[in-house]
């Protein structure tokens, strides 16, 4: 009979670490310092939780800043 193995006998730890330290390739979210949740691009190409750009928007606003280039990025009213 098979039994679950939790994340520190099958090593993933050591995978998540192998992956993030790869050239080119960044599942961190510059602004919580986790990895994504619900990433969302903007057109200037920096990527964010969709959270953390939450939390960044000015009530009643229709624009948002890019916290990496400070490009102003248009809210879509959903």
């Amino acid at each position: 009979m098979a039994s679950v193995r939790d994340e520190s006998e099958i090593g993933l730890g050591k995978d998540i670490e192998r992956i993030t330290s790869m050239g080119g390739v960044n599942l961190i979210c510059p602004l919580c310092h986790d990895m994504f949740q619900n990433p969302r691009l903007l057109p200037c190409l920096h990527t964010f939780c969709r959270r953390c750009l939450e939390n960044l928007v000015v009530p009643r606003s229709n624009i948002l800043s890019c916290p990496s280039c400070r490009t102003d990025v248009p809210l879509q009213v959903c």
